[in-house]
């Protein structure tokens, strides 16, 4: 009886590299999984605006003008000089578009 254990155990192991082997190109024959395709999208077109020299002076001296501000009057931080530096850009964007300045 332990010679037909025995037997029965070196057949196994015998036959196991064979049967992984089997099972590896199994799964390399698998179909590749398709592709997704994504319909189109067409975005509309968007007209090209045009910064001039005198806008982004106005922008930069609003950015640096509200950053200081926010610092000095907020007592100073980083949230502080982001917050002035954005109310400062939109002041300046503000200025630039409703005042009657023509510097170009």
């Amino acid at each position: 009886m332990k010679t037909f254990l025995a037997a029965l155990l070196m057949l196994g192991l015998a036959l196991a590299p064979q049967a992984a082997r089997a099972q590896g190109a199994a799964v390399l024959t698998t179909p590749a999984i398709p592709s997704v395709t994504l319909p189109s999208v067409t975005l509309p077109e968007v007209p090209s605006q045009r910064i001039t020299a005198g806008h982004a002076m106005a922008l930069g001296v609003g950015l640096f003008a509200g950053a200081v501000a926010g610092s000095a009057l907020i007592h100073g931080g980083a949230l502080a000089t982001a917050i002035g530096a954005a109310a400062g850009l939109a002041l300046g964007h503000w200025v630039w578009t409703e005042a009657d300045i023509d510097i170009d």
